[in-house]
């Protein structure tokens, strides 16, 4: 999964992205962690940085130099809707800036 010399950036921190980011570290990846707010917990060596994924300039910039972004953000069911498009255009619009592959972590909500 953890490319050699790749630069992986997961978006959140919730129950997946902390799954992801262990596997990733367990491969020997680096792993850069993008959250809105400072988390707790994380492995020795993760970076951590702050945005929020619906601002595609700032979101761009903490991710510059990925090869890899993981967009493991959520929300809570009935804010789907409303909230979902403006994140999803902020993290495409970041991955494409940067020229990253993007994978999406997919729920049953979706």
């Amino acid at each position: 999964m953890g490319e050699q010399g790749a630069q992986h950036v997961v978006l959140g921190a919730g129950p997946v992205g902390r799954a992801l980011v262990e596997r990733l570290v367990h491969d020997g990846a680096s792993v850069r962690v993008v959250t809105r707010h400072s988390v707790d917990g994380l492995p020795p060596g993760v970076e951590q940085r702050q945005s929020d994924v619906t601002d595609a300039g700032l979101l761009t910039q903490v991710c510059a130099g990925a090869d890899v972004i993981y967009g493991c953000v959520g929300l809570n069911y009935g804010a789907w809707s409303e909230r979902w498009p403006p994140m999803m255009e902020g993290m495409l619009a970041a991955a494409h800036a940067v020229g990253a592959r993007f994978v999406f972590m997919d729920n049953l909500y979706m």
